[in-house]
């Protein structure tokens, strides 16, 4: 398969496949569109092509889908900015059905643009050219996707939401590296707009939420004003009506699944909720017949979790392949994998451990479908046991000598 890939790129001949759609509820209802195992590749290929020369045009402050960035990171620099002089105020704007949204003819003239100044040489350059063009322009919903999942979920997408109602050449799917790196090339505009033709200081973006902060809440509606104007004739973007929030900065802002607040933050009662729910489901898992805690079905990103891990976790192939279809045997597994990295950090440090690595009353893993997932189970109980033999025969550290 990646010998083929290759070849169509290299002839400029690539094609991306059609996708799988299903719809999930958290945080909210929408659409995912995933693309074939191969065509996941090939994007992973044009973004680590691509992303080091956009990212030292992109601004420090948007967060999204980049490395040493994400969510903590941006409420930690929004705290920032509400501790600076001047910055009493904020305006927080979210942009309204952002993905499906997208223009993907503009998209392609941005990207147009600066392939010429990419440092590879020509050739890869105009492979380059002709995957990001094949993917761009490619139809989410042409030819239909496969459909999986809750299908009658799927059906209640709003859909100014849907890309199945979306103009010719408007909109990208969610669930694509692709879709996520041009959100942030196509936002860039934005980015620019507001830093170099406003010169708002305090400005921070994540996808497409992102806040301005000014002393005076009237400067924040003229910026509201200018950067709507914007949207929509440089981007054909629109401001969500009703998600506009015009405050001081000592009340909070609510923002990225937090309460932020100058110098504290809160969590959302709907992260610890959504928090406890996944450590339900995971206990479930790993403890079917524990009546204490009953299982909790959880959404479809975390459904796709546990089929990532069974698929490519790191020393899985052959125990995922042995466990699938039985997330109890797959999650045991992974525990196993994680008590052992907890024993290794311990010999590192040289300190004594707890004389059992295993805690009491943990049920045995079941027998695996397969002879390789039962080779891969031993090889692991293997190790276990002889990581406790090593610590049994560690010498404990003598505490220091008072002076």
């Amino acid at each position: 398969m990646v010998l083929a890939l290759a070849h169509d790129i290299a002839s400029g001949h690539y094609r991306p496949s059609g996708f799988t759609v299903f719809a999930v509820t958290d945080p909210k209802l929408r659409e995912i569109f995933a693309p074939a195992f191969a065509d996941r590749l090939v994007q992973q290929w044009l973004v680590q092509h691509i992303e080091p020369w956009w990212n030292k045009r992109f601004i420090d402050d948007s967060y999204a889908n980049r490395q040493g960035k994400g969510t903590q990171a941006a409420i930690g620099r929004l705290q920032h900015f509400m501790r600076q002089p001047g910055h009493r105020w904020y305006c927080q704007l979210d942009i309204r059905a952002f993905f499906p949204s997208i223009d993907r003819r503009i998209l392609l003239q941005l990207r147009q643009t600066a392939l010429p100044k990419l440092p590879w040489p020509a050739s890869t350059r105009q492979q380059l050219d002709q995957v990001a063009t094949a993917i761009i322009q490619q139809s989410p919903t042409e030819p239909p996707p496969r459909r999986s999942g809750d299908i009658d979920l799927l059906a209640r997408v709003p859909p100014h939401k849907s890309l199945f109602g979306a103009p010719p050449g408007v909109g990208m799917p969610i669930g694509s590296l692709t879709s996520q790196f041009f959100a942030n090339v196509y936002l860039n505009e934005l980015d620019q707009f507001v830093k170099h033709t406003l010169k708002v200081r305090g400005y921070i973006r994540y996808v497409d939420d992102f806040v301005l902060l000014a002393d005076a809440p009237q400067t924040l509606l003229v910026h509201k004003a200018r950067i709507e104007q914007f949207l929509q004739e440089r981007l054909r973007l629109q401001l969500h009506p009703t998600k506009t929030v015009l405050q001081r900065c000592s009340q909070g802002a609510d923002f990225l699944g937090a309460i932020v607040h100058p110098h504290h933050r809160l969590t959302r009662q709907r992260a610890v909720r959504a928090l406890k729910r996944r450590l339900h489901w995971f206990r479930a898992l790993v403890f079917p017949h524990d009546t204490h805690h009953p299982m909790q079905q959880p959404s479809g990103s975390w459904q796709r979790w546990l089929a990532n891990h069974q698929a490519i976790h790191a020393h899985g192939y052959r125990a995922a392949a042995a466990h699938a279809g039985h997330p109890q045997q797959l999650l045991r597994h992974l525990w196993a994998r994680q008590h052992l990295a907890l024993a290794q950090a311990h010999l590192r440090a040289r300190t004594r451990p707890p004389q059992n690595l295993l805690p009491a009353g943990r049920p045995q893993l079941p027998p695996p479908q397969n002879p390789q997932g039962m080779a891969a189970l031993n090889k692991m109980s293997a190790r276990l046991r002889v990581a406790q033999t090593r610590f049994e025969n560690v010498a404990p550290r003598k505490p220091p000598h008072n002076t």
